[in-house]
């Protein structure tokens, strides 16, 4: 993602092991070290289905973005069992409203963009797209 970032963003790659690409390790799996509403988006691609309980990591991402602030969440919709450490979920449009009735329960505004669910090429993963608004406030009318 690093390559299609725009020239005067800052781009920090997160993960729980070293790689290309990673520039802040993880100590904690539901905790992000960032100061609350401080980051515009935060992109998370095949990672929801390796967090054991990933509604508690959608609370910390948007406890983290700005009030205007955007999250993308891809994660597979089908596909093969990937242990890394662990592979839990499958995610499918209603995970987005899901989510929505969680951040609710939460006393969260979080807004619901988009969820689909992509349509691949024969033999390879679909995957589920979310895209979340963090403040409903800041929604175009």
């Amino acid at each position: 993602m690093r390559s299609i970032t725009p020239k005067d963003s800052k781009y920090i790659g997160v993960d729980f092991v070293a790689r290309k690409g990673v520039d802040l390790i993880l100590d904690s799996l539901y905790e992000l070290p960032f100061v609350d509403n401080s980051i515009d988006i935060i992109l998370t691609s095949s990672c929801f289905e390796h967090s054991e309980m990933y509604w508690l990591v959608f609370l910390e991402i948007m406890r983290s973005l700005k009030p205007e602030g955007l999250f993308y969440l891809n994660a597979p919709s089908d596909g093969v069992y990937h242990r890394f450490p662990v592979d839990c979920w499958r995610f499918f449009p209603d995970r987005g409203k899901a989510l929505i009735a969680w951040a609710r329960k939460n006393k969260c505004n979080f807004v619901l963009l988009e969820s689909y669910v992509t349509n691949q090429h024969l033999h390879e993963c679909n995957d589920h797209v979310g895209i979340f608004l963090k403040d409903e406030k800041h929604t175009s009318k």
